[in-house]
């Protein structure tokens, strides 16, 4: 029974969520109330973190309460391919990515400067930055495993130094990895957190789980 309740209640938040993208989309179509638009966009941006995981249940409970119905035992393999279903679901918008790998590796463009490597690394980085804006904690959670086993372990990949843009504030140069921003001036080494939507300044460019922030009047 409550296996069942909780499958309504997801289902029921995946058509509210899906309802919500749709009256949005349509108050910027029809220009309606700005207002109107901006709260309920608010509330899509609260509600959009619970999304993927109310589709990853789905499979998983469907599946629980068809074993509880048969009185059977599905075996870890069973399990297994439920949850990859979920994965799927929840990341369903990044499915449009493996056509465009696929034209990238095999077709051949018509103009020659762009060759296969070049057009994987465009869609290598327009697949990053869809994870970061659709995904933004498992882009985050990416970057701190990255951070905690390789970072820590191995040592930060900088990239090269250069010259911050836009004013004498020294140079500037990111871990490849973990996105970790220092800056240089004046001696003086600062970091930033970059992984998330914000740049926020850190003490430890190595915190993972015990992150100390510094206050944005520091």
């Amino acid at each position: 029974m409550i296996l069942t309740l909780l499958l309504i209640f997801s289902l029921l938040f995946d058509g509210s969520y899906h309802l919500l993208e749709w009256k949005c989309k349509q108050l910027i179509a029809k220009g309606g109330n700005h207002s109107q638009w901006v709260k309920l966009n608010n509330l899509k941006e609260q509600l959009r973190p619970w999304k993927g995981f109310m589709l990853f249940l789905d499979p998983l409970l469907i599946m629980a309460i068809a074993q509880n119905w048969m009185d059977a035992n599905y075996p870890w393999p069973v399990w297994a391919i439920g949850g990859l279903i979920g994965i799927v679901c929840s990341y369903n918008s990044l499915l449009r990515y493996v056509p465009r790998f696929y034209r990238a590796r095999f077709v051949k463009s018509t103009n020659p400067d762009h060759n296969a490597k070049w057009l994987l690394s465009c869609v290598r980085n327009s697949l990053g930055h869809a994870i970061q804006s659709d995904y933004p904690r498992t882009h985050a959670f990416f970057r701190l495993a990255g951070r905690l086993f390789v970072c820590n372990t191995i040592g930060h990949r900088w990239t090269n130094w250069e010259a911050v843009k836009y004013g004498d504030f020294g140079n500037s140069r990111k871990c490849k990895l973990c996105l970790v921003n220092e800056t240089k001036q004046h001696g003086e080494s600062r970091y930033c957190e970059t992984h998330s939507r914000t740049w926020r300044k850190i003490v430890n460019p190595n915190s993972v789980f015990r992150r100390v922030y510094i206050k944005p009047d520091n």
